[in-house]
């Protein structure tokens, strides 16, 4: 049999320091503000700039293929779900065209 020894009966609380609003208030204003780096100033003003912007979305691509490939990928993703297609056909006698 294993013996699990108990906590003492008479726990203390941990003693905080007693404060008053006057001193919470010096401490939260003597701590020194930090001031801002070099890069996140530059990334500032680059934000700033709205041309940039105009630029960058002007060059962003997205995943979708183009002509061919786009109609290649639509025909294969039919023959995929064509199986789950006549399924819900069957399922709800309704005939779904997509």
């Amino acid at each position: 049999m294993v013996n699990i020894p108990r906590l003492p009966t008479a726990t203390q609380a941990p003693q905080r320091s007693k404060r008053t609003d006057k001193q919470r208030k010096a401490e939260q204003t003597a701590t020194p503000v930090s001031q801002p780096t070099v890069i996140a100033k530059a990334v500032a003003e680059t934000i700033k700039d709205q041309a940039f912007i105009e630029e960058v979305q002007a060059k962003v691509q997205y995943d979708s293929p183009q002509g061919k490939n786009k109609q290649a990928l639509s025909a294969y993703l039919d023959v995929l779900h064509q199986a789950k297609r006549e399924e819900y056909s069957h399922l709800l006698g309704v005939d779904f065209y997509v």
